[in-house]
C-alpha cells in the first residue's frame, strides 16, 4: 500500500515536471504574406492584387522585408520595432519569394512565399452550359 502510494505521488510530481516544460515556447521571428495564392485567367498575363505582409521578432531590431523581385531595394524598413505590417499593390508573373532581414545584413530570418496559379481555360463548353438540375 505504501509503496503504490510513493509510486502515485512520484508520477503525479513527474507529469508536472513534463507539462510544465512544454508551457514554455521559444518566441522566434515570423513572417506571414497574405494572400497567399494569386489567380489569373490568361498564362499570358501577370497576376495583380494587394498584398499584405505581416511579421513578428521576439526582440526590437531594424528589420526590413525584402522580395525576390527586388532584391536590392527593401520594400519596407522598421526602426527599432518588433513588429510591423506593409501593404501595396503587387504584380507578379511568377511565384515570388519575401523575406525579413536585419538592415545591412543578407541574412533570411523569415521567408514567405506568393504562389501564382493560373485558371485553365477552355474545354467542353457545352458541358459547362449544362444547368445543374440536368447533372442530377
Amino acid at each position: 500500500m505504501k509503496m503504490s502510494g510513493l509510486l502515485l505521488v512520484l508520477l503525479f510530481s513527474l507529469s508536472f515536471t513534463v507539462f510544465g516544460a512544454d508551457d514554455k515556447q521559444e518566441a522566434k521571428l515570423e513572417l506571414w504574406v497574405k494572400p497567399k495564392l494569386c489567380l489569373r485567367y490568361k498564362e499570358s498575363k501577370p497576376c495583380s492584387l494587394e498584398l499584405r505582409l505581416r511579421w513578428t521578432a521576439p526582440s526590437e531590431g531594424n528589420y526590413c522585408v525584402y522580395s525576390a523581385q527586388t532584391e536590392m531595394e527593401p520594400l519596407q524598413c522598421w526602426h527599432l520595432s518588433s513588429a510591423g505590417e506593409y501593404e501595396t499593390e503587387f504584380t507578379i508573373d511568377s511565384d515570388v519569394e519575401f523575406w525579413l532581414s536585419m538592415r545591412g545584413s543578407e541574412i533570411k530570418l523569415a521567408t514567405a512565399e506568393l504562389e501564382l496559379a493560373t485558371l485553365l481555360g477552355g474545354g467542353n463548353k457545352a458541358r459547362n452550359r449544362r444547368h445543374i438540375w440536368n447533372l442530377i
